[in-house]
């Protein structure tokens, strides 16, 4: 089964593919510093010591082959630059087993050369996989329909209809299913997206799931398309979730993609009962773990908490989940390996002191909860009732009265929105890019999360390894993605094994019909 993958990251669904029974014919990424990770783990090429990389290609530099300053260049000024000439591409026909640094709209001008194109499709390309930038459907981003961010679905799209691979896997998060507004009209952007499919020629099948169904220490919600290609449904096996499907395909194709979003569209929720029975027995959705408890963070990353920085990985041994990490996602090392990123960072004493603050207020109930967070954002107790600041005196060491408890929160104030500690017996909270918005639950360590232990909770083996630095700051925020902001933006590993193996049994039942 072969498959290509855009906007592939550092590698999480490229790994969870493979670890399914993909093989990836090429890959796509835009960030140099996440293609550096991607390279040395997936396709087993150091960009660090390579002087002539033969796998990781770059469409547009600034920079000539070899010179390390690709690995840290604003890919947008790459871009802009229409005079350059240090294109990897030029005379390149074969893409097999390459990795492809560079914007998928310059990828997709390169695969649209008939040559190009004929090669690729002669391949039959199983499927196309990613999980486009998505900060402008988020609900944590700025929800605007015109944003460029929001114009790359349609590249994807623009490249399926060029490749028309057997089918289209695409993941977003949940924040492309709730409605927006712009000029008085309503939009949903994931029923745009699926259109644009429809257009391209493929049936749509639009998912809500959540990661900690398929074994993750993580609550995450996530849209999953999936998408197959007209011509292979016609003799597929029916059901209500193909068929949603091939309706929407068919009033896009014989109304066009200004239709508006009606009773017979929609996802197919795993959290919604009506739903369930459809996961269960349909092929055309995932198979969730329904009856298993949900993993907690301390199961993922306790046995982490008090290892120093680099670490031989039989200090993991008997660690139930660094085993399944390890068997799912086998590499060939020695039966001892270093573990990396895993440095602690270093707080000041007004950070430490905020930190134990976020693991007192999970001490409270959800409503106090959410009090007691206000009262930390705005630096005041006054809008807090008695009860709780007695509560809080007698809980908080080192406060005795409600001056004191005052003068602490004014001193502590913090201006995040969602900044919080990890509660132990619980699947964490969605991984994101900062990596100071949670800290460790543990009462010992105040301090935030390290690259290794976010990347434990979005199931990365301890194998793999962040090639960047781990933060960034100031305008280079723009352009560049350290390891914090590789781990978060991934694809989970282990989802992305799920998916796969699920994947394979509808490919199965094409491959049997054609």
């Amino acid at each position: 089964m072969k498959h290509i993958e855009l906007f592939a990251g550092c590698g999480g669904l490229s790994l969870g593919l493979e670890a399914a029974g993909f093989e990836l014919y090429f890959a796509n990424e835009l960030s140099p510093m996440a293609a550096e990770t991607f390279a040395f783990n997936i396709m087993n090429e150091d960009l660090q010591t390579e002087v002539n990389p033969t796998k990781s290609l770059w469409i547009n530099s600034q920079y000539k082959k070899g010179d390390k300053k690709r690995l840290t260049e604003n890919p947008f000024t790459a871009i802009k630059n229409k005079y350059n000439k240090n294109k990897d591409l030029i005379g390149q026909v074969d893409l097999n087993e390459k990795l492809l640094i560079g914007d998928i709209n310059q990828l997709n001008k390169f695969v649209n050369r008939t040559a190009i194109k004929n090669n690729i499709r002669a391949e039959k390309i199983d499927l196309v996989s990613g999980g486009p930038p998505c900060q402008s459907f988020s609900l944590a981003g700025r929800r605007e329909k015109n944003n460029k961010r929001n114009n790359l679905p349609w590249a994807f799209a623009e490249f399926v209809k060029t490749v028309k691979p057997k089918m289209v896997l695409l993941e977003n998060v949940s924040g492309i299913l709730r409605p927006f507004k712009e000029e008085g009209k309503e939009y949903h952007a994931w029923f745009e997206v699926a259109k644009a499919f429809c257009l391209s020629g493929y049936v749509p099948i639009c998912i809500h799931i959540n990661a900690k169904y398929f074994g993750l220490p993580q609550n995450r919600p996530r849209f999953i398309m999936l998408a197959i290609r007209y011509d292979l449904t016609k003799s597929l096996m029916k059901d209500k979730v193909l068929l949603r499907g091939i309706g929407l395909y068919r009033r896009v194709r014989r109304f066009g993609k200004d239709i508006k979003l009606s009773e017979k569209d929609g996802f197919f929720e795993l959290n919604n009962n009506k739903d369930l029975e459809n996961f269960k027995e349909s092929i055309y959705l995932p198979k969730p773990k329904l009856e298993s408890k949900f993993k907690s963070v301390e199961y993922g990353i306790d046995k982490l908490k008090y290892l120093q920085n680099e670490f031989n990985s039989t200090s993991l041994i008997g660690d139930e989940y660094f085993e399944i990490l390890q068997a799912s996602f086998e590499k060939a090392t020695k039966d001892d390996f270093i573990v990396k990123n895993h440095n602690q960072r270093n707080h000041t004493t007004k950070i430490a002191n905020r930190f134990k603050f976020l693991k007192l207020i999970e001490e409270f109930e959800n409503g106090d909860k959410i009090k007691l967070i206000h009262a930390l954002k705005i630096g005041s107790i006054i809008e807090l009732n008695e009860r709780l600041k007695e509560e809080l005196v007698r809980k908080f060491k080192g406060i005795s009265d409600n001056s004191e408890l005052e003068k602490f929160v004014s001193e502590h104030r913090s201006k995040k929105h969602s900044q919080r500690a990890l509660v132990k017996d619980r699947p964490a909270p969605a991984t994101l890019s900062i990596p100071d918005d949670v800290c460790h639950y543990d009462l010992k360590l105040d301090r935030t999360l390290t690259v290794r232990e976010m990347a434990r909770i979005q199931s990365f083996p301890d194998w793999f390894e962040f090639r960047a630095k781990d933060t960034t700051g100031g305008t280079n925020r723009r352009f560049e993605v350290p390891n914090y902001t590789q781990v978060g933006n991934a694809v989970p590993p282990l989802l992305g094994k799920a998916l796969g193996d699920w994947l394979r049994i509808i490919l199965d039942e094409i491959n049997h019909e054609v």
